[in-house]
């Protein structure tokens, strides 16, 4: 999210598999201070400017300046059926995309993304 802002990037959108991952990671930024966060969930569908969390079903149709996507590992995204919540995230960014994982990175990732992959180990920061 830094480098994001660093660059110059407005709006951010940090892009979740689900809900409960989304909440999950929003807690988790609260804790770290990032300044213009919120959260965007099924009862909450308010936008605003700044760094939004969210499932990648609620982002569809919307673009972002920037875009992270988490958790892009065989566990979240290994099935042949997630190929097109995958692509939604991926799509979403206007000007800067980052996916990361923790472990097994997904199949379904073209081996020209890995230079938009971040990898850690566990352990690793």
């Amino acid at each position: 999210i830094a480098a994001f802002k660093k660059n110059g990037r407005e709006t951010i959108a940090v892009v979740c598999k689900t809900a409960a991952a989304a909440r999950w990671l929003h807690r988790g930024l609260e804790g770290r201070r990032v300044s213009h966060l919120s959260l965007v969930c099924d009862d909450d569908r308010a936008f605003h400017a700044g760094v939004l969390v969210l499932p990648v079903y609620l982002a569809k149709g919307l673009e972002f300046d920037a875009v992270a996507v988490v958790n892009v590992d065989v566990n979240n995204y290994g099935q042949e059926q997630e190929r097109k919540l995958l692509y939604v995230a991926c799509t979403r960014a206007l000007h800067e995309l980052r996916l990361y994982c923790a472990g097994t990175p997904s199949p379904l990732l073209p081996d020209a993304a890995s230079g938009l992959l971040e990898v850690s180990r566990r352990g690793e920061q």
